[in-house]
This record gives structure tokens, C-alpha cells and sequence, in this order.
């Protein structure tokens, strides 16, 4: 019998408790390889386990032989790590989340498929035996057609106001509604199916002060959701990291769901309680329902904790399913594509929260294949400009854009990149790149040069162009733009028919001349009302297909040339 051979990254708690005990206790694993961070910390994880051959260097892992890996390690690194395994034809199991947004997940998940490689987003809890049993009597038409779920996930482990890299955006921390609300997420969407719209609310409560003493973007600790699912059922969802939870494990979970013939309850403390109670139309109040011995069988039922050990140890779950499913070259769940859904719906919540309304999970396929493979979208726009400092402070000062990094100065003549861009061979180079809150990113360019042409084109010119810039109020950043003495063209104007009736707009200048503009529709535009598909939103950033119905290639193409 031929063993698959495993390689892990990471060397945490972890790592420790649920990946090495499951794997040596699979009769086809065999554990070839650890890679971590500390060569101390790494060595004496392998020497424990008995694990061959301990790497700090991922580029060492790849001068062995083995066909899986296993990615238990900080948020960031999940993208870069899975990505390379791929493309080195490895089965991977990845840590949620599942990369830092919905576009790395789809690269991930687009990349598997491609491959044909086993692939696995672990979520824990659906492993759990009281809520299998609610998902079961739920998809057995216990509850009959299901109206509303709440789901309740509360964790103390936050109340610790020391510096943690969960709760750091720029450590990839994206603080409790990934941590726990991942979960959560899976869980809602295991039971009740499809989410179609998402509402959200975050919280920071806890200060984290960093050991260097530098600020930080701390991520949210606290988080209330509302969904809406394709069925037309409901769900909430309200997740704590600073809830005071006494428990063996610092946590409890439960939730709540009610149909048309009746209801189901469940909670867990992590210690001595996880029960089912349920009761259909007619019976009376709620009553515990035993969870069957097939949710339960070869586990330890001392406490709560010993049990969810045994889960991972010694069922065919987790780790050991995705042995298994490569052993047998079949499928396994969750999965990558289970991973991306969950990201999207993270990445929605979030941009809920920014926008203080709910948003729209855009339908995640168009069925014809054209443009460019794997286009994603716009990454940036660039343009020049006669004075960089004078243009950064402008957008970032006025405007409101975010400074990030500078390249240059740079020489046109030792660059061949730029002779392709007709660029004057005694040209220097400078650029910037900015963001602007929700949207492209610009790259600024500024050329010195003894043969530059220095008049701009107007909008009726080959090459015209404007920026565009939508606010939430028109009128107060119009008024805004005067009192900082900028060059605005007009009074805003206001669209009442046609289908751009809900848009206002008006123009201004830079004060090197350069065309930008300001629009705003905060209800939206009336072809919203007509077309199934959207234009890109700033106000929402999920891309919604203009079609998901089968379109015929060569007459589209036939009607762009």
C-alpha cells in the first residue's frame, strides 16, 4: 500500500495539537517534511514527532520528494504558499482564511482546478456532532421550509489587551469576522445554502497597543452580520473575541433555527455541555434530542474538549479526509471552492461595514470565455504630470488619496522598456503610486525632458481624458473644493432622466490644468432598475456580471469590431 507523503508549514499550538496526532494516526501519511520560522523551534517539533527531515527555507522544502502539503500558518502567507505548491503539482490543505480576499481565492481555487489537485479549506466546527445533527435534521425536513437562523460564536481570548497580529490589518489581521466569522459563515452556508446579500456591523473595543509603540490599523474584535440567502431564509450572526467565556477552552457557540413546522436549538460550551433541543408544530415547548450514537461513536464524552480532539485525531475529518481523498483520487470537503465563497461573503461583510449598508454578492460566473484570461479587473491608472510633489500633495492633501511607494529617479536610456514607450532617450523618470479609497490605483508619472510636448489634450482631443471621483454629497464637496481655492467648472448638475436619472456631477481642474471630475448617485441610477448587470460601483466593490446567461461569442466580438 502506497503512503502519501506530507509536508507541513507551521509549527504552532496548532500544528501540534490537531495536524501531527491526525496524520500518524492515518495508516496511509507518512509525515516527510516541517518547515517553520524558528530552526530551534522547527528541530524540536520534528524531533518530537519523528519527522525526518525540518526546513526554515521554503525553497528547501522543494529539493525533497512528497505529494501533499499542509499550510497552518499566519494569514498573509497562505496566498504565496499555496500558489507555489500548486504550480509544483501538490495536493494542499490550507488554514482558513482562505488568502486576504476574494480575487487571491480565486486564483487559488482557478490554479487547483486547473491542476486537478486535491485541495481543502478546513472548517472546523461542521464537524462538531451537535450542530452535524441540526444540519442533518434540518436537510431531513425537520424544521420544514427554514425561515431564520442566529448563530452565535463568543471567545475570550481577546479581552488580553496585549499586541496580537490577528487584530493587526497591516500583519494581515483582519481581527474576529475572519477569525470566527469564517466559520460562522460556513456554518450558515452548510445549512441554509447560497448567501445573496450581506449586511454588517464591526467593532473595535479593546485597546492593543504595539510593543514597538507604533500605530497600527486594528481590525475589529466584535461583529454583528445579517444575511440574506438565495432561499429567502435569513440568518444573524454575532461573533465576540472579548466576551467573558469561563470555559476549558475560552469559548461557547449556539444557535437557533426556526422553519415552517418547527424549531431546532443548540449550544457548547467546550466542557461539559453540547445539546440539541427541538420541537415541531403541535409537540409543545422545546426538548433535548439525543444526538445518535453514529455522531459520536469512537469519541471520548467526558468533556467537550477531549471529544473535538478525537474528531480530527481519529474520524475521517479534516487532515485525515484529505490523506484519504488523495489515497483514493476523489474529492474532499470543504474544499477551495467552499474556501472562496466564504472569502466573498468576509470581503462583503467588510465593505457593509465601510459603507454602513448592505451589499450584494455578485453571481460568480459568466459561461462565455472571452477577454483576457483571468482578468480581474482595473489595477491602476497612470498619467503624467509636470511637478510629482506638487500632484502627490494635491491628492493626497485635497483629494484625500493614500501615499504609498516612489520609484526613480530612473534614466531612459538604460531602460529598453521605456525606447518601447517613445520615450526621449535623455529623459528622467519619477513615479508614485497612490490610492484613492475604493477604486484604481494611480500611478503618477513625471518626466524631465529637453524635447517634452507640455500642452494637455482637451477633452475633444485624441488622447482627452478625465479622472472621475464619486463622493457620498455632492454639494458639501463642491463647497470643500472652493474653500481650498481649486478651480471648480460650474454648479453640480443633476441627471433626472435616462438612464443615468439619479447621477449628479461637476468638473474641476488640478492646478497643473488636468480635467477631473466628482459624481454621485447616492440611490443609485434608473438603469439599475432594467439591466441585470452593474457598472463598477465605487460604493460596492463586488463585481456583478452584466450577464449569466450563455452568450454567443462571435456576435458579440462581431459588434465591438
Amino acid at each position: 500500500m502506497s503512503k502519501v507523503k506530507v509536508a507541513i508549514i507551521g509549527t504552532s499550538w496548532w500544528s501540534d495539537a490537531m495536524y501531527l496526532p491526525a496524520l500518524q494516526n492515518h495508516e496511509r501519511a507518512e509525515l516527510v517534511a516541517v518547515v517553520g520560522r524558528n530552526l530551534e523551534r522547527t528541530e524540536s517539533f520534528a524531533k518530537r514527532w519523528n519527522i525526518p527531515q525540518y526546513f526554515v527555507c521554503m525553497e528547501d522544502l522543494y529539493t525533497i520528494e512528497f505529494d501533499a502539503l499542509i499550510i497552518a500558518t499566519d494569514n498573509r502567507s497562505h496566498y504565496p504558499l499555496v500558489i507555489k505548491a500548486l504550480e509544483k503539482g501538490k495536493h494542499v490543505l490550507c488554514e482558513k482564511p482562505f488568502g486576504l480576499n476574494a480575487s487571491e481565492a480565486k486564483d487559488m481555487l482557478d490554479l487547483a482546478e486547473e491542476k486537478k489537485l486535491v485541495n481543502m479549506v478546513p472548517f472546523t466546527y461542521r464537524y462538531m456532532p451537535f450542530i452535524h445533527y441540526i444540519r442533518d435534521l434540518v436537510h431531513e425536513g425537520y424544521l420544514g421550509k427554514p425561515y431564520h437562523l442566529n448563530l452565535r460564536y463568543f471567545a475570550s481570548y481577546g479581552r488580553d489587551e496585549a499586541y496580537s497580529w490577528r487584530f493587526d490589518e497591516d500583519e494581515g489581521g483582519e481581527g474576529v469576522i475572519s477569525d470566527l466569522g469564517s466559520h460562522c459563515i460556513h456554518l450558515a452556508r452548510w445549512i441554509l445554502g447560497d448567501i445573496r446579500r450581506v449586511s454588517c456591523q464591526l467593532q473595535v473595543n479593546e485597546s492593543r497597543p504595539h510593543p514597538q509603540g507604533k500605530k497600527y490599523r486594528q481590525e475589529c474584535d466584535g461583529a454583528f452580520l445579517q444575511l440574506e440567502f438565495k432561499s429567502g431564509a435569513m440568518a444573524s450572526i454575532h461573533l465576540s473575541t472579548v466576551a467573558y467565556e469561563d470555559t476549558s477552552f475560552g469559548q461557547t457557540q449556539g444557535l437557533e433555527i426556526h422553519g415552517s413546522e418547527g424549531t431546532l436549538h443548540g449550544y457548547c460550551d467546550y466542557n461539559h455541555v453540547h445539546i440539541v433541543e427541538g420541537a415541531r408544530q403541535g409537540e409543545g415547548p422545546c426538548k433535548e434530542l439525543s444526538i445518535p450514537e453514529k455522531y459520536l461513536e469512537g469519541l471520548r464524552q467526558d468533556n467537550v474538549h477531549n471529544m473535538y480532539k478525537d474528531i480530527f485525531r481519529k474520524s475521517d475529518t479534516m487532515a485525515r479526509s484529505f490523506i484519504s481523498a488523495i489515497a483514493a483520487s476523489s474529492d474532499c470537503e470543504p474544499d477551495f471552492k467552499e474556501g472562496w465563497e466564504v472569502r466573498r461573503v468576509i470581503d462583503a461583510a467588510k465593505e457593509s461595514a465601510r459603507l454602513k449598508k448592505a451589499v450584494d454578492l455578485s453571481p460568480t460566473e459568466v459561461s462565455c470565455e472571452r477577454g483576457l484570461p483571468g482578468l480581474k479587473g482595473t489595477d491602476h491608472i497612470g498619467f503624467t504630470v509636470p511637478n510629482l510633489k506638487e500632484a502627490v500633495l494635491f491628492f493626497k492633501e485635497v483629494i484625500g488619496c493614500e501615499e504609498y511607494y516612489t520609484m526613480g529617479p530612473l534614466q531612459a536610456s538604460e531602460r529598453e522598456l521605456f525606447r518601447r514607450l517613445d520615450v526621449p532617450s535623455d529623459a528622467t523618470i519619477m513615479i508614485q503610486l497612490m490610492r484613492c479609497a475604493s477604486g484604481a490605483n494611480f500611478e503618477i508619472f513625471e518626466y524631465q525632458s529637453s524635447s517634452q510636448r507640455d500642452v494637455l489634450p482637451r477633452n475633444s482631443d485624441h488622447g482627452g481624458h478625465h479622472l472621475a471621483f464619486y463622493v457620498d454629497d455632492i454639494e458639501a464637496a463642491v463647497d470643500y473644493l472652493k474653500k481650498k481655492g481649486i478651480e471648480v467648472q460650474g454648479e453640480a448638475e443633476y441627471k433626472t432622466e435616462g438612464e443615468s436619472a439619479g447621477e449628479s456631477w461637476v468638473y474641476f481642474k488640478a492646478p497643473w490644468g488636468m480635467q477631473l471630475e466628482l459624481v454621485s448617485y447616492p440611490k443609485g441610477k434608473a438603469y439599475e432598475k432594467t439591466f441585470e448587470g452593474r457598472l463598477w460601483d465605487p460604493r460596492q466593490e463586488n463585481y456583478k456580471a452584466a450577464s449569466s446567461e450563455k452568450v454567443n461569442c462571435d456576435e458579440l466580438l462581431a459588434t465591438i469590431t
